[in-house]
């Protein structure tokens, strides 16, 4: 069957002499790989459209019974300039295409999360250098509730009850996805500390229009960090840690 749909490309890896296998993230059938006969050669029909991060509109030549479809046709959509002429952007679009690669499965329809991965990569092309990293950590949140396990912050993830957030440091329950009170703490073992502060941050980044709030950049790595631990528990068998390799190529 032949289907036309838009695909955001995630990555691609070379194909015999002339081809690429492409896999796509597509508003349709979720995750998907193709071959795109003679996309290498230098006057390719494809032209841009099939470059990693990209958003086009893609012809697909589909059958159920092989593992890599066809690809006969693309175009742009969206080719994201200022993201590719900006390295602080690049790196962070190119974290957010790795997490949709390492987490998710082939041919599982999720347009939400397709318009979550095109939304952020066009926030992101058009932002300044002071709001990429709040972007990035806002996909997290948004692609953690997507798939189910969305951190929640007002009330202890075992009894309900609100969080008060008086100590240094609150608890965190990892497995169920939460913040966790003092009288429930010996009951959990799925637990690490926090610091309140970075905790009241991370919430107020949640709830309020990341535009008017500004955050240093010791926050971000900080939130970072938190994040890397979440992720690598609810995707363990991932190598999703970002804090000690995309910060750190920034700021070095």
């Amino acid at each position: 069957m032949i289907f036309k749909t838009e695909a955001i490309i995630l990555k691609s890896i070379k194909f015999g002499e002339s081809s690429k296998i492409i896999t796509f993230f597509t508003k349709d059938f979720g995750k998907i790989s193709v071959i795109a006969k003679g996309s290498r050669k230098l006057k390719t029909k494809f032209g841009s459209s099939l470059e990693v991060m990209s958003q086009s509109s893609v012809i697909i030549h589909k059958k159920d019974s092989r593992k890599l479809q066809i690809i006969s046709e693309s175009s742009n959509i969206f080719f994201f300039p200022e993201i590719r002429n900006n390295l602080e952007k690049l790196l962070i679009a190119f974290s957010i295409l790795e997490i949709v690669a390492k987490t998710t499965h082939e041919e599982e329809k999720n347009e939400p999360l397709f318009n979550l991965i095109s939304n952020t990569l066009k926030n992101l092309d058009s932002s300044t250098n002071e709001t990429i990293f709040t972007i990035f950590i806002l996909f997290q949140f948004e692609y953690a509730k997507i798939n189910g396990f969305e951190i929640q912050f007002e009330n202890c993830t075992s009894c309900k009850n609100e969080i008060k957030f008086l100590d240094k440091k609150i608890f965190f329950d990892y497995k169920n996805g939460g913040s966790i009170c003092l009288n429930c703490k010996q009951q959990n073992s799925a637990l690490f500390e926090i610091e309140t502060e970075t905790f009241v941050k991370l919430k107020t980044l949640i709830d309020y229009n990341f535009n008017k709030i500004m955050f240093q950049k010791t926050d971000f790595q900080k939130f970072q960090k938190f994040l890397d631990i979440y992720f690598k528990f609810h995707f363990d068998k991932h190598n999703l840690n970002f804090s000690n390799t995309m910060f750190n190529k920034i700021y070095e």
